[in-house]
């Protein structure tokens, strides 16, 4: 017969094995396949293009400014959805600013007199 002591030392051993295990198994899935809706932006005059994050009011021919290059007006050409592969991140560098730089602790600080 088994002491109850040797009993719960294999139970925590299956336990750290079966986790090991899952979490190999987790690191070997797919990437996760972000997808975000692109504005495709032309120079009606020029070669010029640009691509930017879609904005709520675009639609294809909707002029959105001046050509950088040659002053000519720039029109929305296409909006498709575009699959990002990788790592999910809740910034994205096309969804989301980053985020500013919070002050050192001297800017904080003020120190008074006595």
């Amino acid at each position: 017969m088994l002491d109850p002591m040797t009993i719960v030392i294999l139970a925590v051993l299956a336990f750290i094995i079966t986790y090991m295990a899952v979490s190999a198994m987790k690191s070997r899935q797919e990437p996760v396949k972000k997808k975000i809706i692109i504005t495709q932006l032309k120079c009606a005059n020029c070669d010029h293009s640009e691509r930017r994050e879609f904005k709520e009011g675009d639609y294809v021919g909707k002029e959105t400014g001046k050509c950088p290059k040659c002053n000519g007006k720039l029109l929305v050409h296409a909006i498709y959805l575009e699959e990002i592969e990788g790592i999910p991140d809740f910034r994205s560098e096309v969804s989301m600013p980053k985020p500013k730089r919070l002050p050192n602790n001297r800017d904080q600080v003020r120190f008074k007199q006595l």
